[in-house]
């Protein structure tokens, strides 16, 4: 997020007054003035390493949890109509977690895996897209096999090795 600050300077316009009586001259107005002050913008610090290692689990936790929905629907044999929706949530949860991670100020040390993770979640999106227009079973599946390819789950593992967070549990997010 940016702050910027504007000073917008004030115009003072003095009028004075005589009768028209009166000869004596009256002083001009003095020039207005504005200030010249340029804008500033500040760019807040990186996250602290506890606040990155909450905001990021709070991040990827939608995506995490539709994974695992549509992972389950898939194995217990839903039918099309149900893996579609599942595929659609998944598809928006990535969607939303890749906008999130890439608007997050992220401490250095994670900035190049946290690009690669956004790289790959970006290149599964049109194949999970795909998922959610699948007609048939094989093709949805086929979709999502070929989005998990670009899991990122070794940059996943570098950032959730510098944030000290435990390894990724599907049972964590509703997996068996």
């Amino acid at each position: 997020m940016r702050l910027s600050l504007v000073t917008a300077g004030a115009l003072l316009t003095l009028a004075g007054c005589a009768t028209a009586t009166t000869t004596t001259p009256v002083a001009a107005p003095p020039a207005a003035t504005t200030s010249t002050t340029p804008a500033t913008t500040t760019t807040p610090p990186p996250l602290s390493k506890p606040d990155a290692a909450q905001r990021y689990l709070a991040i990827v936790k939608p995506y995490n949890v539709a994974l695992e929905r549509l992972e389950t629907a898939i194995n217990s044999g839903q039918p099309v109509a149900t893996l579609r929706t599942r595929a659609s949530e998944l598809a928006a949860a990535n969607q939303e977690q890749i906008n999130q991670l890439q608007t997050t100020l992220w401490p250095t040390e994670i900035r190049a895996p946290m690009a690669e993770l956004i790289a790959e979640s970006g290149k599964s999106q049109p194949l999970l897209l795909q998922a959610a227009q699948a007609k048939t079973r094989p093709q949805l599946v086929q979709a999502v096999v070929d989005g998990l390819k670009h899991d990122g789950k070794t940059p996943a593992k570098a950032i959730r090795d510098f944030l000290e967070l435990a390894k990724y549990d599907e049972r964590d997010y509703g997996g068996s």
